[in-house]
């Protein structure tokens, strides 16, 4: 089936190759990994608590780690 028998007369461009729609999944691919990365990867959390030192320290912990604490100006 050729291209120009079911693409619409009145779109001004030419229609999309096989190659465009290769190129539009690749993008479509990298994005989805993209924000699935963002989305399941790695959570650090960010904790006000001063974990033992007293209140004018700010500790982050991360997971499977020792909690990372720095002292408030």
């Amino acid at each position: 089936m050729k291209w120009s028998s079911w693409w619409p007369s009145w779109w001004p461009w030419l229609p999309p190759g096989r190659d465009d729609f290769l190129a539009i999944l690749f993008a479509i691919a990298i994005a989805l990994a993209v924000t699935a990365a963002f989305i399941i990867g790695p959570r650090y959390v960010e904790n006000w608590s001063p974990a033992g030192f007293g209140p004018d320290w700010r500790c982050i912990y991360i997971p499977s780690s020792d909690p990372i604490c720095l002292k408030k100006n």
